[in-house]
């Protein structure tokens, strides 16, 4: 009652977090970004390795590998049961030459998508390491702000602390990381 039209003291402002709730959040992140990555590998992959029985194309060659092996089969049955007959030779060649095609087809692919994803991942490390030196200049800001202003381990620089949170879930997508908060407002991944 004595005290109406006094006013108010602020101490700070303090950010409420988890730091179990970030971690279980981090951990659940890295693991979707991994089995992402995962499936869109196998995915190409699968795509590469087209079905493997698929029938001759307009060129008269199959495509699918088994047919492939198939045809090689049977011609050189038809081979081994008569060799003198010059177009059981043809076709067994003709199968030969389509299935070293089909193989250098899949390899070309395969090769190609390594390169790709290598490539990607390069440019993944790249994006990693650039993450990694924002949240250090943030440390280093965080920490001179606390050190030179009346800020303590409960009232912190929150703009600063939220950008470096969001750069650590960002992180958190190339991999399982683990923080540790100091005392001075800086964290150690």
């Amino acid at each position: 009652s004595n005290h109406l039209g006094m006013g108010t003291s602020v101490e700070g402002i303090s950010q409420v977090r988890d730091e179990r709730m970030d971690t279980a959040f981090r951990n659940s992140y890295s693991d979707t970004s991994y089995y992402n990555k995962s499936q869109e590998i196998l995915s190409d992959i699968e795509s590469i390795l087209t079905d493997p029985e698929v029938a001759p194309g307009p060129d008269g060659y199959g495509y699918g590998l088994i047919y492939g092996i198939e045809s090689m089969h049977n011609a050189l049955n038809a081979l081994e049961f008569d060799p003198t007959i010059k177009s059981n030779a043809d076709v067994f060649a003709s199968s030969v030459d389509n299935i070293c095609k089909i193989l250098n087809r899949t390899s070309a692919e395969l090769t190609e998508a390594k390169e790709t994803y290598i490539s990607d991942f390069q440019g993944e490390v790249s994006d990693c390491n650039s993450i990694i030196e924002d949240i250090s200049t943030l440390n280093r800001q965080i920490k001179d702000v606390m050190s030179g202003y009346s800020y303590s381990e409960q009232y912190g620089p929150n703009e600063l602390i939220d950008k470096r949170n969001m750069l650590l879930d960002e992180l958190s997508a190339f991999g399982k990381i683990e923080v540790k908060h100091q005392s001075d407002g800086t964290v150690d991944v």
